[in-house]
């Protein structure tokens, strides 16, 4: 991992991990069934990492990206229980 471009494209990968953010927080706020809040607060989750990940730099980058490692997998398998879930099926 290396930081060729420097604090503005560090800025800008951050500004855009922001509406992850917003838009999870907003579904797990607002959803109805259990899985969907789930899924918003896992969606917001993906948008903390991208953010810690794009927020570092120099040795704390591969620090960074720990988080960012499994968070991606995390609103896919999560939107797979929506359709199972009890409440939808009542």
């Amino acid at each position: 991992m290396c930081d060729i471009h420097g604090l503005p494209d560090q800025v800008l990968n951050v500004v855009t991990s922001l509406p992850y953010i917003g838009v999870g927080v907003w579904s797990a706020r607002k959803r109805r069934f259990e899985s969907g809040r789930l899924w918003g607060a896992s969606v917001a989750g993906v948008g903390v990492a991208s953010c810690v990940f794009h927020s570092t730099h120099g040795s704390w980058r591969t620090a960074g990206a720990l988080p960012l490692v499994p968070a991606p997998s995390l609103p896919p398998s999560l939107a797979g229980r929506a359709p199972f879930s009890r409440a939808c099926c009542e």
